[in-house]
């Protein structure tokens, strides 16, 4: 006991407590066995009291040289204890052919999951016999507290394998951790990877969590609330997650919870990965399923979509609304003699002139060719009729495409909501007839 107390190194003092005993106990050899998760015995210590033990194998296959029903009943056991004037049991016949062994005490030491972590023992191969059961007790008993202090050294030994393991973990797979006082924002603790993204050194953890990631003094809006991870009978409601951006201008996805720090006190673990490069893939995705390639504009679903939101509106705001239906006029010469080529250039100069228009900034669809849809759900009459006679003033000026020098024209319908119609399908459709009507009249007007 006082060198199992003593804070010299452990595996040195358990190799000197097993030569003790087993000189004690007269025994020609004393052994530790650590068994892996795949049942594989290997020597940890052994002290042998003479030559003709040299046979103790380095490494034993219990799962090879025991059966399911022998393994299960070492598992059960309190300890293997035969000698050569005992009747043996199945699994004292298995430990006298590994141990080649004519007196044994060995005892198992499980985990906390019933699961062999290691096995100790003491074997003899010489003929006599010991019949007393005192010493067979004591011995049972030294063996325990041995295997006690093992037990301890090797589920630490474990824990702090584990401990290295989920670091390196936390540490290399680019996910941020950091963990706060629950009540005071407080930061108990920083992975590796996180200091280091925010210039930390080793031994910093930084201070406010929010300056940190966010350059704020407070938790900004749309972090998680505290309230939301412990309910009301404090008991933990699971982790939350939400996507926010961080100061650096990347995007970070956060997953949250609760738990108990290791001092007691209550705390919140806050992890995050880098979205950046998903949240621009989802931005592409979303721009292209809304605005058109070619000219920047919206495309015809975005219109579709905001129409009936705003005549959702309307209705609500009981107010009148405006749709303008345009078509470029001789669009079809210019690309049948000029090209496909210029006919794109041009639709990519109109649509730069619509966006770069005030009154026509983010009211403009490119619906389908050379036609565009203006919305004008929040403006009058009066107002919608001027922008509509400047756009066709405006489309009357040269586009110059290269060295070419082109001049359009516009036609526009209008109508509007509620008075000519009810829904978007109908709204574009009567405004698109308008805009015919308005070609038509042009048309009359040039030939006379």
């Amino acid at each position: 006991m006082d060198k199992l107390n003593s804070s010299a190194d452990r595996k040195m003092i358990i190799s000197d407590v097993m030569r003790d005993i087993c000189r004690y106990f007269n025994f020609g050899c004393s052994f530790i066995y650590l068994v892996d998760a795949n049942r594989q015995a290997t020597l940890f210590s052994a002290h042998r009291a003479y030559l003709d033990f040299e046979h103790l194998d380095h490494t034993i296959d219990l799962g090879e040289r025991l059966d399911a029903k022998s393994y299960q009943a070492l598992l059960e056991c309190k300890n293997v204890n035969y000698d050569r004037l005992k009747i043996k049991t199945t699994l004292d016949e298995h430990m006298a052919e590994i141990f080649r062994a004519q007196a044994l005490l060995l005892l198992p030491l499980t985990d906390k999951s019933g699961e062999l972590m290691a096995f100790i023992g003491m074997a003899d191969r010489r003929g006599e016999s010991r019949e007393g059961d005192q010493d067979l007790n004591f011995a049972h008993y030294i063996l325990v507290v041995i295997g006690n202090y093992l037990r301890i050294l090797l589920s630490a030994a474990k824990a702090e394998k584990m401990k290295n393991v989920l670091t390196t973990v936390i540490n290399d797979t680019g996910v941020d951790v950091f963990v706060l006082d629950y009540y005071t924002d407080a930061i108990l603790y920083m992975n590796a990877s996180l200091r280091k993204r925010l210039d930390l050194s080793d031994e910093e953890i930084g201070n406010n969590p929010w300056q940190e990631f966010f350059g704020k003094e407070k938790a900004p809006e749309g972090f998680v609330k505290k309230e939301n991870l412990v309910t009301k009978t404090g008991e933990f409601s699971g982790p939350k997650s939400w996507n926010m951006q961080v100061k650096d201008g990347s995007w970070r996805r956060f997953i949250s919870t609760a738990f108990y720090w290791v001092d007691g006190r209550l705390a919140q673990s806050v992890s995050s990965i880098d979205i950046t490069e998903r949240v621009k893939r989802e931005e592409q995705i979303r721009y292209y399923s809304e605005y058109d390639a070619l000219t920047g504009l919206r495309n015809r679903h975005k219109l579709l979509l905001d129409c009936d939101d705003g005549i959702e509106t309307l209705l609500k705001e009981k107010r009148k609304g405006y749709i303008g239906f345009c078509d470029l006029n001789h669009f079809k010469v210019i690309n049948d003699t000029y090209g496909h080529d210029v006919g794109d250039e041009l639709l990519r100069q109109i649509g730069a002139y619509f966006n770069e228009n005030k009154e026509t900034k983010d009211r403009v669809y490119r619906y389908a060719g050379d036609e565009f849809v203006l919305l004008f759900l929040d403006k009058d009459q009066a107002e919608v009729e001027k922008i509509i006679e400047q756009v066709k003033e405006d489309m009357k000026e040269p586009f110059l495409l290269g060295s070419q020098e082109l001049v359009v024209s516009a036609s526009l319908g209008v109508t509007c909501f509620p008075d000519d119609a009810r829904t978007t399908s109908d709204l574009i459709h009567k405004a698109d007839l308008r805009m015919y009507e308005s070609k038509h009249r042009r048309r009359q007007e040039e030939q006379s």
